[in-house]
């Protein structure tokens, strides 16, 4: 019998309980839901269609081939089966037969027989379908999109300091990369904020210390862990 996969929560996106829809409800939850978010751009983007698609059972399952997946959402097959993969590794689809360890396989998504020599990305490929085309790499795409995120709210907090402080510093990296470093060490931008005020107060006005009101200084990793601990904690 030929392995489904079935829409995690699927009554989430289901309004009828006796009959498929001709539509499905999209959960404004997604937006602040933290797993979903942090998929793969092109994850997110075929999941919605996904849910289209077991829309049509009343189980909210699918047909586990990427094959024909890919046919009905005239998307390239291997860009299917990376999503399928991440989708299923994440949570967001279960194996609606009980059998996930063989559902990929059943569905083709193995095509070779591993060798004794066949190395580990090889492998990886392999479970993709791909025996010999590297997978996109997901991981280095959402630092990447983590990292301008991140550069993004650096450029208010600099913004911020020279305002403050009547400065004006460039957003370029030898500035905003002691802001982008503290922020992914758990920084948040409240507290940078909070930094360059704490810190205006008092040195502006201040002839040996004001010419410190600069990223360097106030962002650097030493410096920076001390100024926060001088912060007033309001409970």
């Amino acid at each position: 019998m030929m392995k489904r996969l079935k829409v995690k929560g699927w009554d989430e996106f289901q309004h009828y309980k006796d009959r498929a829809p001709p539509w499905i409800k999209l959960h404004k939850g997604l937006l602040d839901n933290y797993e979903f978010q942090m998929l793969h751009v092109a994850s997110r983007a075929l999941a919605p269609m996904i849910w289209l698609l077991a829309s049509e059972s009343e189980d909210g399952s699918i047909d586990a081939n990427p094959e024909k997946i890919a046919f009905r959402l005239r998307t390239p097959e291997d860009q299917v089966r990376a999503a399928l993969k991440e989708l299923i590794e994440k949570g967001f689809l279960e194996d609606a037969s009980n059998a996930l360890a063989g559902c990929l396989q059943d569905a083709c998504l193995v095509t070779e027989t591993e060798t004794e020599t066949e190395t580990e990305t090889e492998t990886e490929n392999t479970l993709l379908g791909k025996p010999n085309v590297p997978p996109p790499d997901f991981e280095k795409q959402k630092r990447a999109e983590e990292t301008k995120r991140l550069r993004g709210d650096a450029v208010q907090v600099l913004t911020f300091l020279n305002e403050k402080a009547q400065r004006a510093y460039r957003p370029v990296p030898v500035n905003t990369d002691f802001i982008v470093a503290r922020m992914r060490e758990g920084a948040t931008v409240t507290q940078l904020r909070q930094v360059i005020a704490k810190k205006c107060r008092e040195w502006r006005g201040d002839p040996k210390m004001e010419n410190y009101l600069r990223p360097a200084t106030l962002f650097n990793k030493t410096n920076f862990e001390q100024y926060v601990g001088e912060l007033v904690v309001i409970e």
